[in-house]
């Protein structure tokens, strides 16, 4: 927002209005993706994905990533691994 020379919530508003996604959601959706990735191709610890894509706490990763992809971090990792 600060280098768009712009308020945060300005910037918000700006991109939902462009994307019709709300900010915070598709940064969500970007780091789901990112840890998804992550999840199948290292034997990285789940909390070191969590805080490695940008979250600040497991808890917050593992809610989003269960809205996300319906299920849990650890249980995607188990059905999609080879």
């Amino acid at each position: 927002a600060e280098e768009a020379g712009m308020s945060p919530d300005h910037l918000g508003k700006m991109f939902k209005q462009y994307t019709g996604v709300k900010i915070s959601d598709y940064i969500n959706q970007r780091r789901v993706e990112d840890a998804a990735g992550q999840l199948l191709e290292t034997q990285m610890k789940i909390i070191d994905i969590a805080f490695n894509v940008g979250f600040g706490s497991l808890r917050s990763f593992n809610q989003v990533f269960r809205d996300m992809m319906g299920d849990s971090p650890s249980n995607y990792r188990k059905k999609n691994k080879n």
